[in-house]
């Protein structure tokens, strides 16, 4: 382009991309960038989770459900894998090859073993899950899935073979567990073939809600390795698997993406309840697809599941599936007996009999043929389909023979549609339901001539059911809808995930409560409406399962008595960072509020109520009980309160003499602690002015963790209280006390003393210092507590909000909308 000289020439291109830089610079300035980005962030989260449900219906291959697992990156790696012949970064997959290297080249891996491309979290799972194989009874391989053997390798077992799998619960493993042994044995001598069983106990013997939160986890490791035993040569149509609990979950689960019912067989045994019926994607699942024939028993209402509808085979044990009469003390109650009826049945048998007049059918009634039996046994169970009842008695066999054919019985069923059932009579006659019905009119004619023959008004039962039967629908969507009203949705999250762990009288775990599924429970002579409660809150990074926590349940079961409970949030207590968890505050202590409530309603009364909470749980306990009603409950002890992330933002926090009657709060530390030390009834200033104590170095958390030590110390030893040292600032302290005040919950006389108290701490156990001089007698002598070095479990953390957890694991990855949420928070506040 030519022009005059002195003059610039401009290109339209560079005019073109100024322009473009002024509006996106205009939307910056007036801030819309960040509302485009956080838009954006939203779009691609919705898509992301539209391609994993049309993947997830489109194939029966597994994949990963983690939000920074690269799914598409993995299925894309085994779809061109498989179609242009293209290899894989992990798998060598093609048959192309030249010299010597084709011979040991190893076959083709299918495309659902690509879905399982390694990752660093699913690594770690592999590592630690086991797989133990026996063959004709005895142990053969001990491996994982992270091993570079063969499966099949040494186990003296051949592709051709049966193979069963057993697939154990939640406190159990495959080795010292006696139904496991007994299955094992029985599979032995009644199936033969290979035996093998899945030991995920490094995991299942936590918590109960971390374990569910790492479901996802463990049953892609056994869908690896069943994928994994295909590839060997291992026939899933000669497969069996057995899972009771939470194996059954995950036995189930894998079946189902398995799917087109290529497994042999699937039998269940009460198959877990709690943190699965509250899901809604488990709530719309059928497991019929998962095997050639999935048999489901049924025992209890409060571990199991509320949906027993799902399989071939619904057997609804005892009474009704919701409770057996030999239920006795944990692990033998309705829940865990279900695995020894199963055994037991090898033997002895549990026949189907009619549903029971006061049972509630939740499905389609099955017609069944003479003597039908329950468990393995059975090999006519292609021809049932749908729910079936066996009464168990409440000493061994469990069996119960009775005779199930009545003809009236029969008859009032079949009026009123509960019923839909073949049989024989004890003359091996066939009877059909027509034959019934003109057995029981020629009963009726005999009885008019008869008129002192009692007969049943079965017309009038009849017309009532019809009645019942017009209503039930309207009456049933009536009170959904009630139920969605009154329970709102951000709520589902953390009704779900948060239990309520019931301990008796030795400290055995005997129940487990869920506020959004209300599994019952039934009380005993120790724990029951009108007895003492107590329920223990924990922080950060710990769960019920503790050894401190195990030793306060004890204590309390033992000094106190009555319902002892503990709040297991494992599912949010576990985030890997503080902030997350402190941002779920409100929501976690409105589940608390809610049982409390639950409690009154219950028949509990709020003065013989008792809260421990330590840490982040002191404040989760202190904030239900303040919403709970103004000091409702007996008295509540706090165990160094957190600080961080309450004392700059809760206004409420100097004052909580309002939670209950007395509230005992115990400071020991300076870092993790709060700062308000006068906010309680009694306030313990424990160790070096509550700053730091001589034991910190036996916790992860130092002087913070060590409080809990203490005070279990407390019920067998007196902390008690000492003159204010001469280096420690009193702010109300107590100059008088009665003699022989102590800390901790034995102390009787608290209603008697009000304000900041002292006592000096140890630093090995019993951690207390013995004081013989008594009262206000060491009012004139003051003693310095030694103060001990700042080590590296007391450096200050609190502008950080990051604090060290004392337990092992891997931390688990939170749901993808957290995830998401946390991003599209971050990046609100940076635009």
């Amino acid at each position: 382009m030519s022009s005059c000289r002195g003059s610039t020439t401009v290109s339209v291109s560079v005019v073109a991309l100024v322009l473009l830089a002024l509006q996106l610079t205009e939307a910056y300035r007036v801030g819309k960038f960040g509302a485009r980005l956080i838009g954006r962030i939203r779009e691609r989260r919705l898509e992301r989770q539209q391609l994993r449900q049309r993947a997830l219906i489109a194939s029966n291959e597994a994949y990963h459900d983690y939000s920074w697992d690269d799914r598409d990156e993995a299925i894309g790696a085994g779809r061109s894998a498989g179609e242009n012949g293209t290899n894989s970064e992990d798998y060598e997959t093609s048959l192309t090859g030249t010299g010597a290297e084709e011979g040991r080249r190893p076959p083709p891996l299918p495309p659902a073993l690509l879905a399982f491309k390694p990752n660093p979290r699913r690594s770690l799972f592999e590592g630690k899950i086991q797989f133990r194989f026996y063959h004709g009874g005895n142990l053969t391989k001990q491996t994982t899935m992270v091993e570079d053997d063969r499966l099949l390798n040494g186990t003296e077992c051949s592709a051709d073979e049966r193979f069963a799998l057993i697939v154990h619960g939640w406190h159990e493993n495959c080795y010292e567990v006696p139904w496991v042994l007994a299955l094992r044995e029985n599979l032995r001598l009644h199936r033969g073939g290979c035996v093998a069983c899945m030991d995920y106990s490094a995991y299942s013997s936590g918590g109960y809600g971390g374990l569910v939160g790492v479901f996802r986890d463990i049953r892609d490791v056994l869908m690896h390795f069943l994928q994994q035993l295909r590839y060997e040569g291992v026939q899933f149509e000669r497969m069996f698997l057995f899972g009771f609990s939470f194996g059954a979950q995950l036995a189930l689960d894998v079946g189902s993406r398995i799917g087109a019912q290529e497994l042999e067989a699937i039998d269940t045994c009460d198959m877990a309840g709690p943190g699965f019926d509250s899901d809604r994607a488990f709530k719309q699942m059928d497991f019929r697809s998962a095997a050639k024939n999935v048999q489901c028993i049924h025992t209890s209402i409060d571990k199991g599941t509320k949906f027993p509808n799902k399989c071939h085979q619904n057997w609804r044990m005892g009474q009704c599936g919701l409770r057996q009469a030999a239920a006795g003390p944990p692990p033998l109650g309705s829940h865990g007996l279900c695995p020894v009826f199963y055994n037991v049945a090898f033997k002895y048998q549990f026949l189907a009999q009619p549903k029971p007049m006061e049972c509630l059918s939740l499905g389609e009634t099955a017609s069944y043929p003479r003597n039908y039996r329950m468990g393995y046994m059975e090999t006519r169970k292609s021809e049932v389909r749908g729910e079936l009842f066996a009464q168990t008695s409440d000493v061994f066999p469990y069996t119960v023979f009775t005779n199930p054919y009545n003809i009236f019985d029969f008859y009032l069923r079949r009026e009123s549609g509960a019923e839909a059932f073949s049989f024989t009579t004890d003359e091996s006659t066939a009877v059909s339901a027509s034959n019934l019905i003109e057995t029981n009119k020629t009963h009726k004619k005999e009885a008019s001539d008869n008129p002192y023959t009692p007969l049943p008004d079965t017309s009038l039962c009849a017309m009532f059911v019809r009645r019942c039967a017009k209503l039930a629908l309207p009456i049933a969507v009536a009170m959904m809808v009630l139920g969605m009203m009154g329970r709102p949705v951000d709520a589902d999250r953390f009704q779900d995930n948060i239990f309520f762990n019931y301990y008796n009288s030795t400290g055995d775990l005997v129940h487990i409560y869920n506020l959004a599924e209300n599994n019952t429970y039934e009380y005993d002579k120790e724990c029951h409406p009108g007895s003492k409660f107590a329920i223990v809150v924990f922080g950060w990074k710990i769960d019920c399962e503790k050894y401190f926590v195990q030793d306060l349940i004890s204590n309390l079961t033992k000094h106190r008595g009555g319902c002892v409970m503990c709040m297991n949030y494992d599912r949010f207590a576990q985030l890997p960072t503080y902030a997350r968890l402190r941002r779920n505050f409100k929501d976690i202590y409105g589940v608390l509020r809610q049982k409390l409530e639950f409690l009154d309603k219950e028949g509990f009364n709020p003065d013989d109520g008792y809260l421990y909470g330590f840490s982040f749980g002191a404040q989760v306990a202190l904030s239900a009980a303040k919403e709970y009603g103004t000091r409702k409950l007996k008295e509540i002890d706090a165990c160094d309160i957190v600080g961080t992330g309450f004392d700059t933002t809760d206004t409420n926090a100097p004052n909580h003499r309002t939670a209950a009657k007395n509230v005992q709060c115990i400071h020991t530390s300076r870092n993790y602690g709060t700062r308000h030390r006068t906010s309680c009834h009694q306030d313990w200033i424990m160790g070096d002015c509550g700053t730091n104590q001589l034991a910190a170095p036996l916790s992860a958390w130092g002087s913070h963790g060590v409080c809990t030590l203490f005070y279990n110390s407390a019920f067998t030893h007196d902390f008690l209280a000492r003159a204010k040292p001469s280096n420690c600032t009193g702010e109300s302290e107590v100059r008088s006390w009665p003699e022989g005040f102590k800390m901790g919950y034995n102390e009787q006389r608290k209603a008697t003393i009000r304000g900041q108290l002292f006592s000096p701490t140890f630093a090995v156990f019993p951690f207390n210092i013995n004081v013989t001089a008594t009262g206000n007698a060491t009012a004139g002598t003051t003693t310095t507590t030694p103060v001990p070095a700042p080590g590296a479990n007391d450096i200050e953390q609190f502008p950080g909000f990051q604090f060290r957890s004392a337990a092992n694991g891997l931390p688990r990855e939170d749901d993808d909308e957290d995830y998401a949420d946390d991003v599209l928070e971050n990046s609100g506040e940076e635009a």
